[in-house]
């Protein structure tokens, strides 16, 4: 009666999960279960059922891993989970049953683990072997499987999986090595790239600074040039006004020296035609007295010497008035020429100095436009040499980011392999307790698999929320490096545009936190990695207490970022530490107050354990926190 429940069981059973070709049948053995890798269950595996070294069936497994295979009864298969990346696991599964039982649907459950492909694992002897055996059991009438074949290939497979574990930890701690040793040479690099930009800079500010001088120099020359100009041309002016004034005055000198010589000239005109009066006067006394002498003489001899006295005397004072004439234009004429002479020449000299003068402050002008142009471009190429060497050294410190990034990445590799490899030997106690319990009572098996998925159900849960956690803190760790060095790169911009005192003494700073948090995260990924070395087996066994310990509401609930603001006129000039204690959390803070500027540093603790820092409401490392701080400090002492 009990085995014909079971057998209506079980048939109701194929009848709802099997799918069509279970319902179709009567005598089958159904076989059910879920492929994992370790507590995680595994998508994406293939199935294949192989008769007589042919492949009869192909199934894929679902999403979640579970997989169900229908076979026919009375035959011998091999059923082969394989998925690329994993070692393939083989079943054998043999379904001959007596004949009084060969009318019955039979379920069986079978879990398979398939551990990743490394360090050439699916090559080893143990892992060609079949995992199981499973056939028909006449004592507990129903399929089971070999017990004692199974632990030993389960011992030799985990023994090789250790190995493998093995290998790969030590390969992982070599690749990890040289991951260091390359991050340090690249630091060492760094740093001595950093020393020849900063000799570069040196000589280039030199360079620079010569520049200016010979600029300023020549500004200097050039002014003197233009002084010694404008005393050229105010000398200039004032010998044109000078000469001017002499001319002017030489001018009027002669215009008085005209007017005289034409006074004197009137005088002698007035006192020749007063003599040519008074010789017209003797002349008509003369005549009258001809005229009175020609009454002696005869009247015709008398009218012709009278007429010929008279012809000679008029001849002859044309002739002198022509005479003074004449002289008189020719001295006016000759005084013309020399003063036009003299003025052209004064003309000439004024306009030979005024050329002069300009020809030398154009060649002024034109060397200091040359010093000036050449200190531009000497001033181009700083700026582009700048510019390439800070390209060069963001370069740089992206190398070096990733390079840490990747030995986390191999350092988080690493703690997984080895955690992978404490889970082997779980599930290796795990199934040698269920083999036992096998033996032992199907109902014990049962309850025991039960309490099995339970704990692991409940470990799996704390790994999740131990893995939650930690990347919790990795992101807010990745997140406060981020900002902070977008916040060196933003505050290298901003100094840039200062003065070039303020910007050597920042990039200076700037690259010692960039060398001193690049240290800081070598100890710390150093620290870190030797850390879950040593402690892991620990955690492990921790893991369960610290999931049901930990409120993982609170954790995530609480806001990091919630960083409370402050009012700078609360606050002096310098630096103010205060402590505030909150509910949930407590936080120190540093106000530094310098210039009308003020920086508000906040260091922020949980009490789920958590701890955050802040710079003016901006998430940074411990690191970059402390040493601004540090510096703030030094710079108050000074």
């Amino acid at each position: 009666m009990a085995n014909k429940t079971r057998i209506a069981f079980l048939l109701l059973f194929v009848l709802v999960s099997a799918g069509a070709e279970a319902q179709k049948k009567t005598a089958f053995l159904q076989l059910f279960g879920t492929v994992q890798d370790g507590s995680k269950n595994l998508s994406g595996t293939q199935l294949q059922v192989f008769e007589n070294g042919s492949v009869v069936q192909t199934i894929a497994a679902k999403d979640n891993g579970t997989f169900v295979v229908v076979f026919d009864l009375g035959k011998e298969y091999s059923l082969v989970f394989s998925k690329p990346g994993y070692v393939s696991k083989s079943i054998e599964v043999r379904t001959s049953v007596p004949p009084d039982a060969a009318d019955i649907g039979y379920v069986f459950k079978c879990n398979l683990d398939l551990p990743e492909d490394v360090m050439g694992l699916s090559k080893a002897d143990p892992m060609t072997k079949p995992i199981a055996k499973i056939a028909y059991n006449a004592g507990f009438e129903d399929f089971d499987y070999d017990a004692i074949y199974t632990k030993r290939i389960k011992e030799e497979q985990s023994q090789a999986v250790k190995d493998a574990a093995a290998l790969k930890l030590e390969m992982d701690k070599a690749r990890l090595d040289s991951l260091n040793k390359i991050w340090s040479d690249s630091i060492a690099r760094v740093k001595e790239d950093q020393a020849a930009l900063a000799s570069q800079r040196a000589a280039m500010e030199k360079a620079k600074q010569d520049s200016i001088l010979r600029a300023q120099a020549e500004a200097g020359q050039f002014a003197a040039a233009e002084k010694a100009r404008a005393d050229s041309a105010t000398r200039a002016e004032v010998e044109r006004r000078r000469q001017e004034e002499i001319a002017i005055e030489k001018a009027r000198q002669d215009s008085v020296n005209a007017a005289m010589a034409e006074l004197k000239k009137k005088q002698e005109e007035d006192k020749l035609a007063a003599m040519s009066a008074a010789r017209e006067k003797a002349m008509q006394d003369s005549i009258s007295r001809a005229e009175a002498n020609s009454a002696r003489l005869a009247q015709a001899a008398r009218q012709k010497e009278i007429a010929d006295s008279v012809a000679n005397a008029k001849q002859l004072a044309d002739a002198r008035k022509k005479a003074e004439a004449d002289s008189v234009a020719r001295a006016r004429d000759d005084e013309a020429a020399k003063q036009k002479a003299a003025l052209a020449e004064r003309q000439k000299a004024v306009a030979d100095s005024i050329a002069n003068a300009r020809a030398v402050a154009e060649t002024r002008k034109k060397v200091l436009a040359d010093s000036i142009a050449q200190a531009e471009a000497d001033k181009i190429a700083n700026q582009k040499a700048l510019a390439e060497a800070k390209t060069k050294e963001e370069a740089r410190n992206k190398f070096v980011a990733d390079s840490t990034a990747r030995a986390d990445a191999e350092a988080k590799r690493l703690a997984e392999a080895k955690a992978k490899s404490d889970e082997a030997a779980r599930q290796k106690e795990i199934a040698q307790a269920r083999a036992k319990a096998i033996q032992d009572s199907t109902n014990a098996a049962n309850a025991e698999a039960s309490s099995r998925r339970e704990a692991a159900a409940a470990l799996a849960r704390a790994q999740q929320d131990e893995q939650a956690r930690k990347k919790f803190v990795a992101d807010s760790i990745a997140k406060a490096e981020a900002d902070a060095k977008a916040e060196l790169i933003a505050a290298e911009r901003a100094k840039a545009n200062a003065e070039e005192e303020a910007r050597n003494a920042e990039l200076k700073r700037s690259q010692d936190s960039s060398a001193a948090i690049a240290k800081a995260e070598k100890d710390k990924a150093e620290a870190a990695r030797l850390a879950r070395i040593q402690e892991e087996i620990q955690a492990k066994k921790d893991a369960l207490a610290k999931a049901s310990q930990v409120d993982t509401s609170r954790m995530y609930s609480a806001k990091p970022t919630a960083v409370p603001k402050i009012r700078e006129s609360d606050y002096h000039e310098g630096i103010t530490d205060e402590t505030l204690k909150e509910a949930s959390r407590s936080i120190v803070r540093t106000v530094v107050k310098k210039d009308g500027v003020t920086l508000n540093y906040q260091k922020i603790t949980y009490n789920w354990g958590g701890v955050f820092y802040f710079k003016n409401e901006q998430s940074i490392t411990a690191t970059l926190f402390s040493q601004e701080i540090n510096i703030a400090r030094k710079s108050f002492e000074k």
